[in-house]
């Protein structure tokens, strides 16, 4: 009885803990470019699977903009389902700026204990592992309150910090800082390229700007996005470039570090700033005079809720006298008396939050060509028979309260309609079929929309559709395959009451996510036009056997978006894609395989793709290719890289040659490097570049080693006198006792062992993709067989080292020399200047290297040079 009511409640802890992971975790967005910030997720993510028995602290430190939230964010979303409790808390610095700002803080620190109730902190917290992040913090009592409770935290607990300044970091004694270090300069052309050009490298003739962007920028990931975004769809002269910048919404984000300022902007936003200043004075009886701006007046509310009815008032007189003005932007504020003094030249309008259910009568927009509305309380955009026949860009987005389109035949030049999350907008007019120049249709969010006229299947300009998220809309009507001039089609979550299943091995299909397996929403399979160059189809509820071998049809498209849907694999005919640039899979959790992806392929990312175990080729990935694939946790093998299965199925030669005891009943955690994730299962082998290696528990050397060490990381010697086929690598290592030093990893913080043939001048340097992880005091013994015979002559001076990855300490190591025969292993691509350096994991170190130089960057001599040089006395990682 009392067994039973053990096991009863063990399943009901656990049956709570995957109900909570369901319920109160939602993964955090992050953007969809990520170029340059592996190398530092790597660090963070192997800590954050170690265990230990204290509470850890990392610091991520670097200027505004330069993406410690984005690594913090991927961090957090890769890591957070192995705590028991998660919580990330935005903005610190913003609390201290109220009443008891600290005191809200660690009140919004408790709740993530917090389930209800009166339990005091200590009870609640007992026994439950937490990850927490803290995102700018900017003072050290903002630090100092959640440091001074660590006592509090259960062993294990980790906190990442992420700050401006270094020395808030050290004040409070963090030890483990990750200082994010600026994009080179060609991590700044493909980010910068991605956000303005929907591509990984620039357009021809926006070359001749492009030196002088990535050097305004100075590596700044977050003034490359939001400066390539403001030229996205435009043609402008490098003057246009700088002073069309917003850097507003830049500024809300994450202010940008002062080099980040072109100096002729802050000249032109502090003139802005003085004529805001003087037109609130105008409210007064008696207004001052104000000189004529020259092009942009920002004016509008401070209130930071965006949610907020309160509406500041503004009389029409205070733009007296502003007659040129060409650009104004509004926001939460109604403009009373008459119109007759408002600029009649304004070429964009932008009124956030307009406070009125449709355009007054006497505004003067006849010269807009760009109007700009957001979270607006329009019902319709205005009444009577108002033609503005120079408006080519209409933006409506978040408009609750529209219900219906203006009518389009009064607005005939329009080039963009943009309607996202117009979430009560059912009606769409008809009119526009008659706009022959409109090149782009956004209506991503508008869930109450049921269908569209059928005339858009008529606009030979539209270049691009976007209907993420309408799930009520009705396809039928809409004939794509006429759309030549389409390029870009987002249908991500859209559904169908109208099957065809005639056509069902022809066409590619839109469908929305199936809710029950019984009961589908609806599938639609239409014709879409071949010339599209973006295609996605987010979270359809897409199936493998649903998605045509046809897709390798589409010759032109370069990008292609599957996330979120039930695949289990691709068809095969993606390989003959030969212009796709990017693929992404994320959240895919029932893929397994990927077949054979193009050459063509520069981001591949699989995040969140738990069931993917095979891959059939990840092509150029020491080049070019930007391999995603966080959290991909049971991934075996990449055909032609490495291949993971239990040891047991390996040939009992080669065991018999390892000298491996019986491990049959053993279970080992296992890190995966290349995806970051880990996990347990019985022991496995590992099949990469000729070498054989597997982890198990262990503590002792085999006796009949040919050489061995204890505490030290290195062992030379001379061949012996025979025919040599290849070594044996022993390594034996525990959990550190203290803290790692952070100068460490200044290069790279890897498992890896160096083996050095000093006569001929021989040197690899292997980092295994796979490596075990000790746990529960239990050594972890690292054993490889590697077949180098070829390289290898009788008498020959061997060196051999090791350096282990952060939280380990090493115990004792061994090389035993073996004589077997065995087929030669091509890895000549790993060859650099004489050397070889064997890692898949870690592929952007021979990328950055292959640009910039193996010397330059100082990484040769750090992984092929003299090992007794790696750690003086004065950085030595143990104390």
């Amino acid at each position: 009885m009392k067994a039973a009511k053990t096991d009863e409640l063990r399943f009901i802890e656990k049956l709570v803990k995957v109900t909570e992971n369901k319920v109160n975790h939602s993964i955090l967005s992050v953007a969809p470019c990520l170029i340059g910030i592996h190398f530092g997720v790597n660090d963070i993510c192997l800590w954050l699977q170690h265990k230990t028995d204290d509470v850890g602290i990392w610091g991520i430190c670097g200027m505004g903009g330069i993406g410690k939230t984005t690594i913090a964010k991927y961090a957090f979303n890769s890591n957070f389902e192995s705590f028991e409790r998660s919580s990330f808390l935005y903005n610190v610095r913003d609390f201290s700026e109220s009443t008891d700002g600290l005191i809200y803080l660690q009140k919004q620190f408790f709740l993530i204990y917090l389930m209800g109730g009166r339990l005091t902190f200590r009870v609640v917290v007992y026994g439950k592992r937490v990850l927490v992040v803290l995102d700018d913090i900017d003072e050290v009592d903002q630090l100092a309150a959640i440091v001074g409770m660590l006592d509090c935290f259960y062993s294990g607990s980790k906190i990442i910090v992420t700050t401006r300044q270094i020395e808030l970091l050290r004040a409070c004694e963090i030890e483990l800082i990750d200082n994010v270090h600026k994009l080179n300069k060609d991590e700044s052309v493909e980010l910068f390229s991605w956000h303005a050009f929907r591509q990984g490298h620039p357009v021809e003739h926006y070359t001749k700007f492009l030196r002088g962007i990535i050097e305004y920028c100075i590596g700044c990931p977050l003034a490359l996005q939001v400066l390539g975004s403001s030229l996205s769809g435009k043609s402008l002269d490098g003057s246009d470039i700088i002073q069309g910048l917003n850097l507003r919404s830049c500024a809300e984000k994450d202010k940008p570090p002062r080099s980040f300022h072109h100096p002729t902007t802050q000249e032109y936003l502090q003139e802005c700033a003085n004529i805001m200043r003087k037109i609130r004075l105008s409210r007064q009886n008696d207004p001052p005079r104000q000189p004529q701006p020259r092009k942009v007046l920002l004016y509008g509310s401070n209130n930071k809720n965006s949610e907020s009815k309160k509406v500041d008032n503004i009389n029409t007189d205070a733009f007296s006298g502003m007659r040129k003005l060409k650009l104004l932007q509004l926001d939460n504020l109604a403009v009373k008396g008459n119109y007759k003094e408002f600029p009649r030249l304004l070429r964009w309008l932008c009124w956030d939050k307009f406070p009125y259910k449709c355009l007054p009568d006497g505004l003067p927009l006849e010269e807009v060509v760009a109007l700009e509305m957001r979270h607006s309380r329009l019902h319709h955009l205005f009444q009577g028979n108002k033609v503005l026949n120079a408006l080519k860009i209409l933006n409506l987005s978040h408009s609750k309260g529209l219900s219906c389109t203006p009518n389009f035949s009064k607005l005939p030049n329009l080039e963009r309609i943009i309607l996202k999350y117009c979430t009560r907008l059912t009606e769409f007019d008809k009119s526009i079929g008659g706009l022959k120049r409109l090149l782009i249709l956004n209506l991503r969010g508008c869930q109450s929309l049921r269908k569209l006229p059928r005339c858009i299947s008529n606009l030979h300009s539209l270049e691009k559709i976007i209907l993420y998220g309408c799930s009520k809309l009705v396809w039928s009507s809409l004939e794509l395959n006429k759309m030549q001039s389409l390029l870009e089609l987002d249908a991500g979550g859209t559904a169908n009451d109208q099957v065809s299943t005639s056509v069902r091995k022809k066409h590619l299909l839109m469908c929305s996510s199936v809710s029950s397996p019984r009961k589908s929403p609806g599938i639609l399979l239409t014709t879409v036009s071949h010339t599209l160059v973006t295609l996605s189809l987010i979270g359809c509820g897409l199936s493998s056997d649903l998605i045509p071998e046809e897709l390798g049809d589409f010759s032109m498209l370069r990008n292609l978006f599957l996330s979120e849907n039930p695949i289990q694999s691709l068809p095969e005919s993606i390989k003959r894609l030969t212009n796709l640039r990017k693929l992404e899979l994320e959240n895919c959790e029932q893929l397994e395989y990927l077949p054979e992806i193009p050459a063509s392929v520069k981001i591949l990312s699989t995040w969140q793709c738990r069931s993917l175990q095979r891959i059939h080729n990840l092509p150029n990935l020491l080049t070019t290719l930007n391999f995603l694939g966080l959290s991909c946790n049971k991934i075996i093998e990449v055909q032609e890289m490495f291949r993971l299965k239990c040891i047991s199925s390996f040939d009992a030669d080669l065991i018999s040659v390892l000298g491996l005891p019986n491990l049959s009943d053993m279970k080992v955690d296992l890190y995966n490097s290349l995806t970051l994730t880990r996990w347990k299962g019985p022991i496995q082998g590992l099949s990469e570049f000729g070498i054989f290696s597997t982890s198990f528990h262990g503590s002792e050397l085999p006796n009949w080693l040919s050489y061995n060490s204890t505490g030290s990381s290195s062992i030379s010697f001379d061949l012996p006198n025979h025919d040599i086929q290849g070594l044996n690598l022993y390594v034996i290592y525990e959990n550190a006792r203290t803290s790692y030093c952070t100068r460490r990893n200044k290069f790279w913080n890897e498992f890896h062992v160096r083996v050095a043939n000093k006569t001929k001048d021989l040197r690899w340097t292997y980092s295994p993709t796979f490596k075990g992880l000790p746990d529960n005091g239990e050594d972890i013994t690292w054993l490889c067989h590697w077949e180098i015979g070829d390289h290898l002559d009788t008498r020959d001076s061997m060196s051999i080292s090791v350096t282990l990855f952060a939280g380990a300490q090493l115990k004792k190591f061994g090389v035993h020399v073996v004589y077997k025969q065995n087929d030669d292993v091509d890895i000549s691509a790993y060859q650099v200047q004489g050397s070889y350096f064997l890692c898949h994991h870690d592929f952007d170190v021979q990328q950055n290297c292959s640009i910039y130089g193996w010397n330059s960057t100082g990484k040769y001599e750090f992984l092929f040079g003299d090992n007794s040089e790696d750690f003086p006395d004065e950085m030595s990682p143990y104390d």
